[in-house]
């Protein structure tokens, strides 16, 4: 079958050449002297050999891809959707840190003065109240200190003492911007974590990669004896009991 001549420009037949496309058809031929396009053919051959001064181009359907046009206006907005199912309950989280002291009754003023270590070791599990039944058991009426009771009666419980878990006072807090709490400040000037870094995650770890507030010197103008501890060692408790002064 003979393929039928076709007119084109030699301009335009050059300027195709640079025209390539993987997804688009290729088409082949031979461009004559007097620039006649003639056995066409599909693929990157003509339908047969060029001759004599006659010219092999190829090309595609395929034009250069146009500039990019301007967006279109917004469309309406569409109608609001349906309410999504109920998703399941949520873990239960750690639990939080002990809230601060109330204001004493009327008359007197309660506080809580340091009375003692427990004499049996442990590792900070059970949380809070679990280590404030250790100290009953040591001394009737006690409770685990914090920082603030220490702060609060240095003169009265001044001394060495051996390191103690001690429970910390949170007066600030530090959040990103997700309002997380990050870090927090403790009465006595200890700065981490609430959960990882002053209380040994709720008191619920024995972890080494946890730290809890310890104390070993209960006098802190000397700013001394106030430090984290890793959470996998066995210590004592640091026990407070309260006290009542009349104004």
């Amino acid at each position: 079958m003979r393929a039928l001549p076709i007119r084109i420009s030699f301009a335009f037949a050059v300027a195709v050449l640079g025209v390539r496309s993987a997804r688009a058809q290729i088409y082949s031929g031979c461009l004559t002297g007097g620039g006649v396009l003639i056995r066409v053919a599909i693929g990157d051959q003509p339908a047969n050999p060029c001759t004599g001064n006659q010219t092999q181009i190829s090309w595609n359907a395929e034009g250069p891809k146009g500039d990019r046009g301007d967006a279109g206006p917004a469309g309406p907005m569409g109608p609001q959707g349906l309410t999504g199912a109920t998703g399941p309950q949520g873990l239960t989280g750690p639990q939080g840190l002990t809230g601060p002291q109330g204001d004493p009754g009327a008359g007197k003023n309660l506080s809580f003065k340091f009375v003692g270590t427990t004499t049996p070791t442990f590792s900070p599990l059970g949380g809070y109240n679990t280590l404030t039944a250790t100290c009953q058991t040591n001394f009737r009426g006690s409770r685990m200190c914090t920082s603030k009771d220490i702060l609060d009666n240095p003169k009265e419980s001044g001394g060495l003492i051996p390191e103690s878990w001690i429970h910390p006072t949170i007066v600030g807090v530090g959040t990103d911007s997700s309002g997380h709490v990050v870090e927090a400040l403790d009465i006595l000037g200890l700065i981490g974590h609430p959960q990882t870094d002053l209380t040994c995650n709720g008191w619920q770890s024995a972890g080494g990669e946890f730290t809890g507030m310890t104390l070993t010197y209960t006098n802190t103008f000397l700013n001394t004896g106030i430090r984290l501890a890793a959470c996998n060692q066995r210590l004592p408790v640091a026990c407070c009991a309260p006290t009542t002064t009349t104004p």
